[in-house]
């Protein structure tokens, strides 16, 4: 691996900022492809930059966000199990270019909110780079109280809308025929949670 990285940190009062170049050249990789076989020798590329930032506002309120934006590529030509092909150039199959996260934050005395959205950008689903997954955007609520110094009350709903989504999707060609396969992620789901902590 030869890799560089540039970043910067600028921190205020009430606001910050991290910011991150990077660029990444990788050989002699083990890649799996879409049915589960391992390729050897591989080489890949990846170069993109990286943020996290967050404001404190109107005393109670932060807004934060996070994320990323990348180029992962492969930097060889190989024919694989099952005849697919791997071009130099092409984006690594599942591997999306965009990932973000925003989050709405409100904390007073013994409560502390927020409100979070996932962005997962679409991305190619194999490594031929002509199937595609368009990507989702997900939303997610965090509410604690605390009761006591040392209790607390937590309430967490995971995928607010109820979102259809897949964690990962590829897809796979055998014998000539594709199709796509998708892992499908949760639907909303609300969790409680007492929790005791000793001073």
């Amino acid at each position: 691996v030869d890799a560089a990285e540039l970043g910067l940190r600028l921190r205020g009062a009430s606001a910050g900022i991290d910011l991150a170049a990077f660029h990444m050249d990788k050989r002699d990789v083990i890649l799996r492809d879409s049915a589960g076989f391992n390729i050897r020798g591989g080489h890949t590329s990846h170069r993109g930059l990286e943020y996290d930032l967050d404001w404190t506002f109107a005393g109670d309120w932060t807004l934060a966000a996070a994320g990323t934006f990348a180029r992962h590529e492969y930097d060889f030509t190989a024919t694989v199990e099952q005849g697919e092909q791997i071009t130099s150039g092409n984006d690594i199959d599942t591997a999306p270019r965009e990932l973000h996260t925003l989050r709405l934050q409100y904390s007073v005395k013994d409560l502390a909110a927020e409100l979070e959205w996932l962005f997962v950008g679409g991305y190619w689903a194999n490594a031929a780079n002509t199937a595609r997954y368009p990507g989702h955007d997900l939303a997610n609520l965090r509410i604690t109280w605390q009761l006591h110094p040392s209790w607390s009350l937590g309430l967490r709903v995971m995928n607010l809308l109820d979102t259809a989504y897949a964690d990962r999707a590829d897809f796979v060609t055998i014998g000539g025929l594709g199709s796509y396969r998708y892992f499908p992620g949760r639907g909303r789901a609300a969790f409680v949670e007492l929790a005791w902590r000793e001073d």
